[in-house]
């Protein structure tokens, strides 16, 4: 990642995290969790033909059709993520570290 000692509030750090495991871990999570069957999807039309991603309504037919599905996976890893204890927080979950 890259660092900047007078980066104002808004700004964003680039670059690769491979040095942070634990975003890693998670975005990994979040692909096998909620995003794979999707991914899967979507390359298995494009492979067959059925999919031209230049196409701007093939895209919005697919954002059409399984957007909300994709948003309740991921609201649902949302809500198990928040409420899962952590050992390096004295077994606290995420949810009761913000209340503290």
């Amino acid at each position: 990642m890259l660092h900047h000692p007078l980066r104002e509030p808004g700004c964003m750090l680039t670059g690769h995290s491979v040095h942070n495991q634990r975003i890693e871990r998670l975005w990994r999570n979040v692909f096998t969790e909620c995003t794979s069957y999707y991914h899967s999807i979507i390359y298995s039309l494009e492979d067959s033909g059925l999919l031209d991603k230049s196409k701007e309504a093939d895209i919005f037919a697919l954002i059409f059709v399984h957007m909300e599905d994709v948003q309740q996976q991921l609201t649902l890893f949302k809500d198990v993520w928040n409420h899962h204890k952590m050992r390096t927080s004295h077994n606290h979950t995420t949810m009761q570290q913000c209340i503290m």
